[in-house]
């Protein structure tokens, strides 16, 4: 940092250089989220936990979350109601996208990626992206008795 004038002279003084604090707009915590699922042979059903997706935003900014590039449904923060992951605006903190255990669906496994894109409500001019991955490891065995059709 240099500010002029300062001297008797009319020279400047010069500090060293030194680092601004700041932050990322996006911090993604979760990167890697595996959804297992349980096929029962018996009676066709499968069950699955669902998971969360933890980020953290440094300053308010609005999300959109997509699967392969797709849009998907899920919850923010705790809410137990579904709705579509675009253009969703969130305080500054730490949130999650939850995802039901039947995302990628409940008869092959998969590995799908995922992106969340934040957008600075301050200036949206400012981006940032992060990505992870999913998976869905599906066992077969007797299944729980809040089994999601198949």
């Amino acid at each position: 940092m240099s500010v002029l004038g300062l001297t008797a002279s009319g020279g400047s003084i010069t500090s060293e250089p030194f680092p601004v604090p700041t932050c990322n707009l996006l911090d993604l915590k979760t990167t890697k989220l595996i959804l297992n699922v349980t096929r029962d042979p018996v009676n066709g059903t499968t069950c699955g936990e669902e998971k969360a997706i933890e980020f953290v935003l440094c300053r308010d900014a609005v999300i959109t979350f997509t699967l392969d590039g797709a849009d998907v449904m899920g919850g923010i923060d705790g809410s137990g109601v579904p709705r579509p992951l675009r253009s969703i605006p969130l305080a500054a903190g730490l949130h999650g996208v939850t995802l039901p255990a039947d995302v990628l669906g409940v008869v092959v496994e998969k590995l799908a990626r995922f992106e969340i894109t934040a957008m600075d409500q301050g200036d949206p001019q400012i981006r940032e992206v992060a990505d992870g991955e999913i998976q869905n490891p599906i066992a077969i065995g007797l299944c729980c008795p809040s089994a999601i059709p198949s």
